[in-house]
């Protein structure tokens, strides 16, 4: 890849937001979801925003393989780069209309996040990360311009924020791991905000239990490493990578500083 990262990131946000704006005109006009052959709900903004980031990546970066929630290729070189994006990350929030759904697009070497950028369409927001073991930085903006540098925050005395997703139980192995940090404020919210809240010092702690795809978390965790927290295998507790058979990740936690 001849480019820096530090001149691709602003290209991505540009990207996530010509994907957004098209998510928001499709959410505008109530567009009617359909299902995937696993049964899972898709919608036209799922789509759109798909052909739209994988043109701009094309372009940003050509060669560079894509792996997509809407499009997985049947073999990728993981000890390459590879793009991994999530077209619109909160599908059935979107269906919905809790607002609460964004773009999420990484770029993964070596198995791990070096650049993330999420935006938000409803809100505006776009946060952007690059993150390599040597360069750290993280910002925040409006449309495709992120210039706030945003940070995590250190864990509060009283009532640290934990993020947990829609209809998520707690389990014995989480009540033991919150112990310490008791009592604590519980916000309920969808997609990979969550990330860009931890990010953003507005939230603590962020659990989940049980499996989901890479693509959901690989952009939120760039961006909360690059602002200093920490993204971790719920089970095993080593760092989470990318690039696996199947594209899952088992369960994690991220928290902040």
């Amino acid at each position: 890849m001849q480019k820096t990262l530090d001149k691709i990131l602003p290209e991505v946000c540009g990207c996530a937001f010509a994907a957004g704006q098209e998510i928001l005109r499709l959410y505008r006009e109530d567009a009617k979801p359909s299902k995937k052959q696993d049964g899972s709900p898709v919608t036209a903004a799922d789509l759109a925003s798909n052909d739209i980031i994988t043109k701009h990546l094309s372009y940003i970066t050509p060669g560079t393989t894509i792996v997509s929630e809407e499009n997985v290729p049947e073999e990728v070189n993981v000890r390459k780069d590879f793009w991994l994006i999530d077209p619109l990350d909160g599908t059935k929030a979107f269906i919905n209309k809790t607002d609460e759904f964004a773009v999420s697009i990484a770029l993964i070497r070596k198995q791990q996040p070096v650049l993330g950028v999420i935006y938000v369409p409803v809100k505006n927001e776009v946060y952007a990360a690059v993150n390599l073991p040597n360069k750290r930085y993280a910002y925040k903006g409006e449309g495709s311009v992120a210039s706030t540098p945003i940070a995590t925050r250190s864990m509060p005395q009283n009532n640290p924020v934990l993020l947990l997703g829609n209809r998520q139980a707690f389990t014995d192995e989480m009540v033991a791991f919150l112990e310490p940090y008791a009592p604590f404020e519980t916000v309920i919210c969808s997609s990979a905000i969550k990330f860009c809240m931890i990010a953003d010092g507005k939230a603590d702690l962020y659990i989940r239990v049980n499996s989901l795809f890479e693509w959901d978390t690989a952009a939120g965790q760039a961006i909360v490493e690059a602002a200093g927290g920490v993204v971790r295998n719920w089970y095993s507790r080593t760092a989470v990578d990318y690039g696996k058979p199947g594209w899952v990740n088992d369960g994690f936690f991220v928290y902040g500083q």
